[in-house]
């Protein structure tokens, strides 16, 4: 599974991981409800992690760290789309959304870390480009009036 994930790249990295995220959650629903009585007892009494968490613990340690970083950067690939006003899949960022939520086990710390840190970053120099892009379009306007004013003096 993995070596699939590793060549594919932006929306299709974010569509195939999104398919066996979903895959594995199935898979896991499905372990849990045939191994529910194990789940129930001998896991408890041994202090042992569910069966869900183990199987979203394997996902996390074995795809989801190895593709982290990729995946982050293809969501703001997209998300850059949108802003550019290219029409994208919302529903496939809402999953990838999730899905940094469900690796954090409970808590958003992964979510934070891994996804939130880096689009705040890229959101930060999009600001800024904006300002900039305001700020010359302010000056080309004023110089535009200025030039048009003296015309009109001279006139």
């Amino acid at each position: 599974m993995l070596p699939d994930l590793r060549t594919k790249h932006d929306t299709y990295l974010l569509n195939e991981l999104v398919r066996r995220w979903n895959n594995h959650k199935i898979m896991n629903k499905w372990m849990k409800m045939f191994f529910t009585y194990l789940d129930r007892f001998y896991v408890k009494y041994h202090g042992l992690p569910s069966l869900e968490d183990s199987g979203t613990k394997h996902f996390k340690n074995i795809i989801y760290e190895a593709l982290k970083t990729s995946v982050a950067q293809a969501l703001l690939t997209v998300i850059n789309d949108e802003r550019e006003n290219i029409v994208i899949d919302r529903s496939l960022i809402k999953s990838i959304v999730e899905l940094f939520e469900s690796m954090g086990m409970g808590t958003i710390d992964v979510y934070q870390s891994d996804l939130e840190v880096p689009l705040l970053e890229s959101t930060r120099y999009v600001c800024i480009y904006d300002i900039i892009y305001s700020f010359l379009m302010l000056i080309l306007l004023l110089h535009r009036i200025f030039v048009i004013y003296m015309i009109f003096i001279t006139e």
